[in-house]
C-alpha cells in the first residue's frame, strides 16, 4: 500500500515538473517593431503559421506585435523602403503547422490610414485587412485559402 502511495506521488511530482518545463518553452514573448510610414513604399509579410491581422494605426508609424518563442522567431527589417517581416517556424523545416498552439502567435501590423503604399503577404493562415486602409494594391495569399480550412 505504501510503495503504490510514493508510486503515485513520484508521478504527479514527474506530471508537474513536466508540465512546468513543456510551459516555460511554449509561452510565446510579446514584441514590438515600429518605423515612420514615410520612409516605407511597401510591406512584405511571409508567415508561416500565424494569423496576420493588419489594422488602422493611431498615428504615422507602422507598428508591429508579434510574438517570438524558441519554435517561432520572426525577422524584421527595412530594405529599399521595404518593411519586410517574416517568420522561420521550428517545425522541423516541413513547412506544416499543426495548428496547436498554447500562447498567442498572432501577427499584427498597426498601419496608418494615410499610407497608400503597397501590401504583399503569403500565409499560412488568413490575413485579415481592415478595409478602412488605403493600401495601393494588396497581394495577400493564404494556404488555408486555398485548401479551404
Amino acid at each position: 500500500m505504501k510503495n503504490k502511495k510514493n508510486i503515485i506521488i513520484i508521478i504527479v511530482l514527474c506530471l508537474a515538473v513536466g508540465a512546468i518545463f513543456l510551459f516555460r518553452f511554449i509561452k510565446a514573448e510579446e514584441k514590438n517593431y515600429e518605423v515612420n510610414s514615410t520612409e516605407i513604399t511597401s510591406i512584405n509579410v511571409y508567415d508561416s503559421c500565424n494569423q496576420v491581422s493588419v489594422i488602422p494605426s493611431n498615428d504615422d508609424k507602422i507598428h508591429v506585435t508579434y510574438y517570438d518563442k524558441s519554435s517561432n522567431k520572426y525577422t524584421i527589417s527595412v530594405e529599399d523602403s521595404v518593411l519586410i517581416i517574416s517568420n522561420k517556424s521550428g517545425n522541423s523545416g516541413n513547412g506544416v503547422n499543426a495548428g496547436i498552439s498554447f500562447s498567442n502567435t498572432s501577427l499584427t501590423i498597426e498601419v496608418p490610414v494615410s499610407f497608400t503604399g503597397e501590401f504583399t503577404a503569403k500565409t499560412f493562415d488568413k490575413c485579415n485587412i481592415d478595409d478602412s486602409l488605403n493600401f495601393s494594391n494588396v497581394d495577400a495569399e493564404s494556404l488555408s485559402d486555398i485548401f479551404g480550412s
